[in-house]
């Protein structure tokens, strides 16, 4: 089963950016935060937690000092961990993240029977964020990450950089978003080096403010660099007094995805949020959940 399991996880990246080159390293095209998976997985232009991992500009439209933590499961065995902080420094926005993906126990086998080995597989990677504001409601920013993979007794690793962009002045609620992702390169895992997903994506958001009920909608494109598709993203969030979240979101032009939902739960400074994601082709259903303190 394990040995399914990674066959599985090693090909996912083609699955997820429909990129017909080897690009893979899937850690860094899973997407980041429950609240944005719960809405479709753009996150460019929305303010979030998790904002800066998909725009590094967006640092700078929340001071807070936030700590979060993320699980999210997929193919049943699967398990992504990622932590994320961000907070300002001697008045610079400042956003940390940090993810890893294990694979235990993988059996090698030469014959029937008892396995010969086994060998877990690794993915991880940091990053550190900046951004600023340049000019009236402008803001744009950029992300360094360390990437790391291990397999057997291979191992490589690499910098991707993302660089982003965002302007909030054209209406009141209407914020426009645009990154660049995964710009980079790995060093050879054993005889060739992993393509990094490199992709560019862009959209906006917009709120409608009631009295107690809010709604939040979020549309944009992204597309990979090697791939022949552009995606179409698209989500919606109810709000009930910022106390209760209900959201749901579309994606359009992946083989094994389409549909998100999940909740949101806030009690003074702290948040539990849960992201459903199905797929298609037996590949199981994807959950995320997060949990944030906020330090307002």
């Amino acid at each position: 089963m394990k040995k399914i399991i990674l066959i599985l996880f090693v090909t996912w990246g083609i699955i997820e950016g429909q990129s017909s080159q080897s690009t893979g390293l899937s850690i860094l095209k899973n997407g980041t935060g429950s609240r944005i998976i719960g809405m479709g997985e753009l996150g460019v232009a929305q303010v979030d937690i998790y904002d800066f991992v998909y725009n590094p500009s967006l640092l700078s439209l929340n001071s807070s000092t936030v700590f979060s933590f993320t699980h999210n499961t997929r193919f049943t065995d699967i398990g992504t961990r990622n932590f994320l902080a961000r907070l300002e420094l001697w008045g610079i926005p400042l956003g940390l993240t940090f993810a890893s993906t294990t694979i235990d126990n993988i059996e090698i086998r030469t014959k029937p029977g008892e396995p010969d080995a086994t060998f877990n597989a690794n993915y991880f990677y940091g990053g550190i964020s900046l951004s600023g504001k340049f000019y009236d409601s402008f803001f744009a920013g950029a992300t360094v990450k360390f990437v790391y993979e291990n397999l057997y007794t291979d191992d490589a690793s690499g910098f991707a950089y993302d660089f982003g962009f965002s302007y909030s002045g054209f209406a009141d609620n209407l914020l426009i978003g645009l990154s660049v992702r995964n710009l980079g390169k790995m060093n050879n895992l054993r005889y060739e080096a992993s393509d990094l997903p490199s992709e560019i994506r862009t959209g906006a958001s917009y709120k409608l403010i009631f009295n107690k009920v809010n709604l939040l909608m979020t549309a944009g494109i992204q597309k990979y660099f090697y791939g022949d598709r552009l995606h179409l993203h698209s989500g919606f969030e109810i709000d009930y007094s910022s106390t209760l979240f209900l959201r749901v979101g579309y994606m359009s032009g992946y083989y094994s995805k389409k549909i998100t939902a999940g909740f949101g739960i806030n009690w003074n400074n702290l948040s539990l949020d849960y992201a459903f994601q199905p797929y298609e082709y037996s590949l199981g259903d994807s959950h995320s959940i997060s949990i944030s303190y906020s330090f307002k």
